[in-house]
């Protein structure tokens, strides 16, 4: 599975793994080739972290890939399935 993510500085979101206030990732796709994909704002709700870490620990696995606007052309230049 790839998950695609965006670096942010929101200090009063809260960590969906450990509790902590202050996220700096958001998940914002998640995709499965061949089977699914969700996308943040779409059909899914995104996903925020206090850090890399954590939205490892949390998500279990796939592979983390950081993008800047998460759009289809983005993905795809990245050499990934959108």
């Amino acid at each position: 599975m790839y998950l695609f993510y965006k670096r942010i500085n929101r200090k009063y979101e809260e960590c969906e793994n450990c509790g902590k206030t202050g996220s700096r990732v958001m998940v914002v796709r998640w995709v499965e080739p061949g089977a699914y994909s969700y996308v943040a704002g779409h059909n899914a709700k995104p996903a925020f972290y206090c850090s890399l870490k954590c939205a490892r620990e949390y998500e279990e696995g796939g592979e983390f890939i950081q993008v800047k606007y998460n759009t289809i052309n983005e993905i795809n230049m990245l050499g990934y399935p959108a």
